[in-house]
């Protein structure tokens, strides 16, 4: 049988609260990222590199509402998407890429007016895909 090596990412304490409920994921070279919520009541995406973690998102920096789904990472790092609320209660996906950029993939007034319900993904290259009902209800 395999030797598996297990390491911890991160522990609720004074700084994170509760983890989920979406599951976190992982890259190839073994980074992890996962949705969190902050003890302080922030909604967060972290992630987990060597032994170390760090905030990649907080929704409200964002003008967003809270981080509901599993974020996802391009091996590389660079490139981090994930589904977040807005303010007035609806659902949109984002991507943020390692320079600090947010782009968000989809609008309520656009043909993609619904996202989910599983979280998105991103490929090695950042490449970002995601399931989304048009407004036609297709």
């Amino acid at each position: 049988m395999p030797t598996v090596n297990l390491a911890e990412g991160a522990r609720t304490g004074s700084r994170l609260a509760t983890f989920g409920p979406y599951v976190p994921a992982a890259t190839a070279r073994g980074d992890v990222v996962f949705q969190a919520t902050a003890s302080s009541g922030a909604s967060l995406v972290v992630e987990a590199r060597g032994g170390e973690h760090r905030e990649r998102v907080r929704a409200s920096d964002l003008g967003l509402a809270a981080i509901v789904s599993h974020p996802d990472l391009s091996d590389d790092g660079e490139t981090l998407a994930f589904y977040a609320a807005t303010a007035d209660g609806g659902v949109g996906a984002y991507v943020l890429t390692r320079g600090g950029s947010v782009t968000r993939l989809s609008w309520p007034d656009d043909a993609l007016f619904a996202v989910g319900p599983l979280g998105p993904t991103v490929n090695a290259r950042g490449d970002v895909a995601f399931r989304a009902r048009l407004a036609s209800g297709d």
